[in-house]
């Protein structure tokens, strides 16, 4: 038996026991005896925010979305730094997903973005128009490009972005990181939701191409 073979062994039973023994943890962990569904509703007036998931997110665990948010936009470098100049020659196939009426359809997709938007629903928001990107994709309308543009590029960049410049800010003040100003809660927490909404969006569709770039087809 080879070393190669051995080796890939050895990862599997190491794997194996590793994911045993979380098993047998997650069994044998304690009943919590805090609620955390019952405390985050019961301290959500003091968020200024009407959805509990959307609090819990930018308020309580505002450094895990962070970190999140980070992770999605390092798994976005290894497409943008991908040199490939045959990109924007690559053309739809005519087997695509092409709908007649595309025009309704993209309008229930933006009224109902606005609709998740305003409930607070920011991530759903940003992977409906990531999903409208595709869309747009399929009936020939965006085409992949080897190169972004300035705009596209804020655009990607604008969730981590202003994610870090509020918290940067806040330390500034004299607040904790990621701790809101009173009299500035909700209009961080705006800035954050619609910058996360398009960077999210953007960054989920130029995931799906596989390319650093879109434009609009043109043509010719």
């Amino acid at each position: 038996m080879s070393t190669s073979v051995l080796r890939v062994i050895l990862i599997i039973v190491l794997l194996s026991i590793f994911e045993l023994g979380l098993a047998i943890a997650i069994f044998l962990m304690p009943e919590p005896t805090i609620s955390m569904t019952e405390l985050v509703h019961s301290q959500l007036s003091e968020t200024e925010m009407t959805h509990s998931m959307t609090a819990l997110l930018l308020n309580y665990r505002s450094m895990d979305m962070l970190l999140g948010l980070t992770i999605l936009f390092i798994a976005l470098l290894s497409v943008l730094h991908r040199n490939d100049t045959t990109v924007s020659s690559q053309k739809p196939d005519d087997s695509d997903f092409v709908l007649p009426s595309l025009h309704w359809i993209l309008m229930l997709i933006v009224l109902t973005t606005g609709i998740l938007f305003w409930t607070e629903r920011y991530l759903v928001a940003g992977a409906l128009l990531a999903g409208c990107g595709v869309l747009l994709r399929f009936n020939h309308l965006l085409q992949p490009q080897p190169t972004a543009g300035l705009s596209l590029r804020l655009g990607l960049s604008s969730g981590l972005l202003v994610f870090i410049s509020i918290a940067l800010a806040t330390m500034v003040s004299g607040y904790h990181w990621l701790e809101y100003p009173e009299d500035w809660v909700n209009e961080s927490i705006l800035l954050i939701a619609v910058s996360l909404t398009i960077s999210i969006g953007l960054t989920l569709t130029i995931l799906s191409f596989g390319a650093p770039g879109i434009s609009w087809h043109k043509e010719k």
